[in-house]
């Protein structure tokens, strides 16, 4: 559903507004004012908050935005804006508050602690940023990382936009300008567009279990069908926030962590107080889309799954859901960490295999060495050997045959543990290739995870310079979405 008339127009207002005071460039801005133009649609993506933007997937979120975003407006069906949705209303704050960079080749969590606890839940967009705290944090980061020539350029900026923010939603907002406003990524904060999602609040208070039940009803349509419904909650669930507490109705009356409200007392509050209305799970992608006129949304894999679910939601509120189209997914591998890769890549098909460096080790050794072979030999002809002992015993006695089996099994067992000695062994006179191979899992999976779910964009642009913002965009421009790229990196 397209935004017309006077809501695209405050909508418009409200985006310069935020994005001006930012200190957005000016492509930025003038892709906010293409929004006035009926025609104009959006390619959104977003994520919550992240402290220094978080994961890399954030980054790739955002290019892959950038990207899909010129692809459709090189169609010559209009223009298309990539726009970056902060959910800053999300209170889940231990998941936002921290990194893992590498420190001689070992992942660090840098973290910044979590605010004193409230009598009630605080968003993101409401903790207050420290610039102590967080400037302490940015010289950990100076101490972990090597020298470059970007090096100081990047830290001093990061300082400098630390020191213009006043929340984390302020934080993350600037960082992604600063990343990519030069190439027309416009950012918006839900907090900034209360009054304008009024309309969708006063709906889910004056039908306040329609949006659960079709939820609910999707679900067990995906069972049936034999997928997963990642989305799940009780019927008397409201799918929205009031100052970040969860609404509920019961018998006729809405509460709040035992406060009792009237339908009209609800819609009183929203009427005097909208800033303190926020949405959930279900409702965050249907107020954006009612809002803006959305062509596509870009999702990650988990994102993807319960969008799936919302389709009815989508139609309750007479909107068409938006085109879902996967994030592209990346590997960033280092020179030093590629020549390790290629040194050993006989018997190595895929990254995959140093998310578990210790069984990699272990195919490795027996890879470059006689001991596989000597010891499937061993088998092959132990196996003959006991295969003809069971034949004879069996003539003799038929009941002999089970345990002339259970010889045979164990003797397997016991050759296959004095392999696993001789394997650790030899692994333990190859301390190299140990320290090598733990290197690569750990820039590759860093505490057993994806690169992307785990480090932070900023070690790689001090490596790299904001450079490496450009070659990603062109390797991304190059694949399909959702493909997953294993990107070789320059000398840094």
């Amino acid at each position: 559903m397209d935004v017309q008339g006077s809501r695209r127009e405050k909508l418009v207002e409200r985006l310069r507004s935020y994005n001006q005071a930012l200190g957005a460039p000016l492509k930025a801005l003038e892709n906010i004012e293409s929004l006035s133009s009926a025609g104009a649609r959006v390619i959104v993506t977003g994520q919550q908050p992240g402290l220094f933007t978080g994961p890399l997937y954030t980054i790739y979120k955002a290019i892959s935005a950038i990207v899909i975003a010129e692809r459709f407006s090189n169609t010559g069906k209009g223009r298309f804006i990539p726009l970056f949705w902060n959910h800053s209303a999300d209170h889940d704050f231990a998941e936002v508050n921290h990194i893992y960079l590498l420190k001689d080749n070992r992942p660090i969590k840098l973290e910044y602690p979590s605010p004193e606890a409230d009598s009630r839940p605080k968003s993101v967009a409401e903790i207050a940023l420290d610039e102590e705290r967080v400037s302490r944090l940015i010289s950990q980061i100076a101490e972990a990382t090597p020298q470059s020539e970007f090096k100081n350029p990047i830290i001093n900026r990061v300082r400098e936009l630390a020191h213009k923010s006043h929340d984390f939603g302020d934080f993350f907002s600037q960082l992604m300008l600063w990343l990519f406003g030069e190439q027309g990524l416009v950012l918006v904060e839900p907090r900034h567009l209360r009054e304008l999602m009024a309309p969708i609040f006063t709906r889910l208070i004056e039908e306040p279990q329609a949006t659960g039940r079709l939820v609910a009803q999707a679900g067990e349509r995906l069972k049936r069908e034999g997928q997963a419904s990642p989305l799940h909650q009780p019927e008397w669930f409201c799918n929205f926030f009031i100052d970040r507490r969860r609404v509920a109705y019961r018998d006729g009356r809405f509460s709040i962590e035992g406060e009792s409200l009237s339908r009209e007392e609800l819609l009183e509050l929203l009427r005097e107080e909208p800033h303190r209305f926020s949405s959930d799970v279900v409702t965050r992608p249907l107020i954006q889309d009612w809002l803006f006129p959305t062509c596509a949304y870009v999702a990650g894999p988990h994102e993807a799954a319960y969008l799936a679910q919302l389709r009815e939601v989508y139609h309750l509120f007479s909107l068409e859901m938006p085109q879902i189209i996967p994030r592209h997914r990346a590997t960033l591998v280092e020179q030093k960490i590629g020549k390790i890769i290629e040194r050993y890549a006989p018997g190595v098909d895929q990254l995959e295999d140093y998310r578990q460096p210790e069984r990699l080790m272990r195919q490795i050794v027996s890879a470059s060495t006689d001991l596989g072979s000597t010891f499937a030999r061993c088998r092959d002809e132990i196996a003959s050997v006991l295969e003809e002992i069971e034949e004879y015993a069996s003539q003799i006695d038929p009941q002999l045959r089970r345990p002339s089996e259970a010889a045979e099994a164990k003797i397997a067992k016991i050759l296959s543990q004095l392999e696993e000695k001789v394997a650790k062994a030899k692994r333990e006179r190859e301390p190299l290739l140990k320290e090598q191979i733990y290197r690569a899992a750990n820039h590759l999976f860093p505490l057993g995870r994806p690169q992307e779910r785990a480090l932070n964009i900023v070690e790689f642009l001090i490596r790299h310079g904001l450079v490496l913002l450009e070659w990603l965009k062109e390797r991304f421009a190059g694949a399909e979405p959702g493909e997953h790229l294993v990107i070789d990196l320059p000398v840094g």
